[in-house]
């Protein structure tokens, strides 16, 4: 990993003082994970991959592939569409909400907002989870 922080350095033309004030964390920190004193912990990974959208995220923790990812690689992909979410012979209960649950009777509009998870709760406890 202290390998692919320097490359990721070289890359970006950063000195380690620069990524550190960069992620707001200590200079110590990347002078000790550069030197194979101390291993990224899991906040510091996650600071990079957040500063650095473009960075590909198994390069930078296993190795493999190139540093960043392709062009055609979109975090923002197009919404799908309940067909494509659900399997064709997933049948989707009809529940009859009365009056007197206390559900709203609309969403209001978040025009700002994407879905980011939808999850499925069936009647025997188990569930599926739709994430982008």
């Amino acid at each position: 990993m202290n390998q692919r922080l320097q490359q990721l350095l070289t890359l970006e033309s950063l000195t380690s003082a620069q990524l550190a004030d960069k992620l707001g964390i200590g200079r110590s920190s990347i002078s000790h994970i550069l030197a194979g004193r101390n291993k990224p912990s899991y906040d510091f990974i996650r600071s990079i991959l957040i500063k650095f959208p473009n960075l590909n995220a198994d390069w930078f923790i296993t190795g493999k592939g190139k540093p960043y990812k392709d062009s055609n690689d979109n975090d923002e992909a197009s919404p799908l569409s309940l067909d494509e979410i659900l399997p064709e012979d997933t049948s989707i209960p009809d529940y009859n909400i009365s009056e007197e649950d206390d559900l709203p009777l609309s969403v209001p509009s978040k025009k700002d907002k994407k879905i980011k998870r939808i999850t499925i709760f069936y009647s025997d406890g188990s569930f599926d989870e739709f994430s982008r």
